[in-house]
């Protein structure tokens, strides 16, 4: 596949990103971009990559870290078991 875009009808269950993630999943990888990012302006695309990065930042910064996470959600008690389940009723 040399390039791809995406077109989806409004009654479709799959958003494009799934779509994204599915022909990922089956090792369709496109070998360059569509030519109609060409006819975008490159500061709007600028503006655009900023854009999704700073969303990402926020989300990370809004996370736990993996040690939190785990200590959180992984808790072993000392019996072996995970904490949750350890927990009678």
């Amino acid at each position: 596949m040399d390039s791809g875009r995406f077109f989806r009808d409004a009654d479709e269950m799959f958003a494009v990103t799934s779509w994204v993630q599915v022909m990922l999943g089956q090792h369709l990888v496109p070998r360059g971009y569509h030519p109609a990012v060409d006819l975008i302006p490159e500061q709007e695309l600028i503006e655009l990559a900023n854009s999704v990065r700073g969303v990402i930042a926020n989300c990370v910064e809004s996370m736990p870290t993996h040690a939190q996470f785990i200590a959180r959600h992984c808790q072993v008690s000392e019996a072996g078991a995970p904490a949750a389940a350890a927990v009678s009723p």
